[in-house]
Parts: structure tokens; sequence; C-alpha cells
């Protein structure tokens, strides 16, 4: 009996180090069933699934932190590779005056990208050149510098948003 109760604790202690296992930073941890669908690539173009409710998402979300603006140029871009070595990838859209830049992470799954609901959405604003969203090798969103250098004048806003 002694050995069967062993074996038992030895399959349980196994089943439980392997369902563990995946539990860092992967896709499917990440999505849920109502993360919005961003886009995937076409023939090497990111192509946005619903561009004009992406926009009018983001435009009211930024519209809440006090930003009124209007957004376009909306891109996908790899960032850093981060010391857990995960390289997350960003979509990123500017204000149309060019002062504000914000970005999301998206991610990967069988060809479509997308949106992360509880991810944080970064914004960087106050010049038009440089000031970029960026997510650093501590995975950690950083706001790039104004061109010419005058960190200063750069600032940022992480904004979490929680369906309750």
């Amino acid at each position: 009996m002694k050995k069967f109760k062993i074996l038992f604790f030895g399959l349980f202690l196994s089943f439980l180090i392997c369902s563990c296992a995946n539990d860092e930073y992967t896709s499917d941890s990440q999505i849920d069933e109502s993360a919005l669908k961003v886009g995937t690539f076409v023939d090497g173009d990111f192509q946005i699934y619903n561009e004009p409710r992406l926009r009018a998402e983001w435009e009211q979300t930024l519209k809440k932190e006090g930003f009124d603006v209007q957004l376009f140029n909306f891109k996908v871009v790899k960032t850093t590779k981060t010391k857990t070595g995960v390289i997350p990838t960003i979509l990123t859209a500017q204000s149309t005056d060019l002062m504000l830049k914000t970005a999301i992470e998206i991610e990967e799954r069988n060809g479509v990208f997308f949106e992360i609901r509880a991810a944080a959405k970064l914004t960087c604003s106050g010049c038009a050149e440089g000031c970029d969203p960026w997510k650093n090798d501590d995975g950690k969103w950083v706001c790039t510098w104004c061109i010419p250098a005058e960190p200063d004048n750069c600032k940022k806003t992480v904004t979490i948003e929680i369906d309750l």
C-alpha cells in the first residue's frame, strides 16, 4: 500500500508540474475569447480587420485620458527581445498633429493578431519626432526621447482598462 501511495503521489506531482509549465507568457494564456481580432499579414503588409472600429475604440480611450485626437498610421512593430526571450509585438498609431503616439501589445495566434485586453496601453505625447512607444528588454513600456533629445518633453501615460 505504501508503494501505491508513493507512486500515486509521484504521478500527481508530475501532472502538476507539467500543467504549470505553460503558465509563462504564451498566446493561449494571454488571449481570451473577448479579445479583439486586430489583423493579419497579407503579402507582407499588415491588414487591420476593422480599422474604423479600432480607431474609434482607441480615440474613445484617449479622450477619457484627456487627449482629444484623431488617429492614423497604424503599424505593427517588433520591439526589443526581453530578458525572458520574448520579442513583444506592438500595434502603434499616431495623432494627426503628430504630437501623440499610442500602442498596445498584440499577439499572434494561427496567423491572426489579437489585442491583449488585460494588457496596458501606452501613450507618449509631447513632440512630433521621437517620443515613440516601445517595450524595453525588461518588457516594460517606455517612451523614447524626443528628437532633438529633450527627455522632459515626452510624457508617458499607461492605461489598463478593466471591464466590470
